[in-house]
């Protein structure tokens, strides 16, 4: 009777295992940092020099064609691709995307499109500070976010 009831639990354990895992892979969220839509920008630089730079390195597993568009332009300011496995770096001129003012609207966002899935990651680089940033494609953005600030 032991017997049978421990193989019944065991299979009863097997079972609402597999219920659990099910719930948790819900198709709406995308999890990755892989896509085909990006919005991004820069945020202003500190202490710019001659050696400050931006780039953004596009990687991509199957290959990809993409066009990287600034602000509210229809125009691409940049179009290329990356091959299967590898990455292309573009450098972004300061003065398209990074603010210099703060407190206001600005037309500086960046919006990639490509035609598989990429990834996209952000460098501002400058001499005594550089920031690296993995960016999030829109379909794993969501809707709802918090911010964090405080007063100085």
């Amino acid at each position: 009777m032991h017997f049978l009831f421990r193989i019944i639990l065991l299979f009863f354990c097997t079972l609402t295992a597999g219920w659990g895992y099910a719930q948790t892979t819900d198709t709406k969220c995308h999890r990755s940092t892989e896509g085909r839509e990006f919005w991004f920008g820069f945020l202003q630089g500190r202490n710019s020099s001659s050696n400050h730079y931006l780039e953004i390195t596009v990687t991509s597993r199957e290959g990809a064609n993409f066009s990287i568009f600034t602000g509210k332009s229809v125009t691409a300011f940049y179009s290329g691709s990356v091959a299967a496995n590898s990455a292309t770096r573009v450098s972004i001129p300061y003065s398209l995307v990074e603010p210099t003012v703060s407190e206001q609207v600005l037309n500086m966002g960046i919006h990639l499109n490509a035609d598989n899935p990429v990834n996209v990651y952000a460098l501002n680089h400058d001499n005594n500070s550089s920031d690296v940033a993995v960016v999030y494609p829109m379909v794993s953005l969501g809707k709802e976010y918090f911010t964090m600030c405080y007063t100085p």
